[in-house]
This record gives structure tokens, sequence and C-alpha cells, in this order.
């Protein structure tokens, strides 16, 4: 996998480490889930299995996506992961196209019983 030169000059442009390693990993995160959407739509592409079996006729239909979380480490360890989670909804074909869909989010409390 490369990276663009849009992500590479947003990288350069980055007013921190934190901020060019988190374009990064973003960027990483997409290439890797088009990389494995593209796997399953091959793989549904070149599976048969109706010709075998007409009992099973339509399974792939069952296959509606594909959702992948990636877990970043973070910088120094001062912080958690930062997850980022890559889905696609159309892996059939040549349209597998996932995108993230958000960062990391916490949510925390307190309870005094």
């Amino acid at each position: 996998m490369q990276l663009t030169a849009l992500t590479t000059t947003a990288m350069t442009t980055a007013s921190s480490p934190e901020e060019a390693y988190k374009i990064f990993a973003g960027a990483v995160s997409q290439g890797l889930g088009n990389m494995v959407a593209d796997a399953l739509a091959k793989a549904l592409g070149a599976t048969s299995l109706a010709a075998a079996n007409p009992a099973v006729a339509g399974w792939e239909k069952y296959v509606n996506g594909i959702a992948m979380q990636m877990n970043w480490g973070t910088p120094g360890f001062k912080a958690p992961s930062t997850v980022m989670t890559s889905f696609s909804n159309a892996v059939i074909g040549t349209s597998a196209a996932p995108s993230i869909q958000g960062g990391s989010i916490t949510i925390g409390g307190t309870w005094t019983f």
C-alpha cells in the first residue's frame, strides 16, 4: 500500500507529530479497509456453490458488508489507543468502498453507593 500525495502533504503540514500520526493512521486504516473489502469481493465472486448444491442458492446475499476495527497505539502511551472502524456495505463486485466511520470515543463516570 502506498500513501497518496495528498496524505503525505497533509502529514508534512501537520502542526505536531501526533497530528501527522493521526493522518497516517487514518490513511492506512482506509487502505487496509479497501484491501479487505476487495479481497472479500473477489472471494464472493470466485465462489459458486449453487451449481454443486441448488439448496444453498442465494447464500451470498447474506454477506451484507464487512466492518473492521483497528486499534492504533497512542504515542507515548498517555491515552487510550485510537480506534478506527472501516465499514463497507457494498462488497460485491468492484464497488467495494469502505470508509472510516470515526475515531476513539471514551465514556466514563463516577458512581457512589
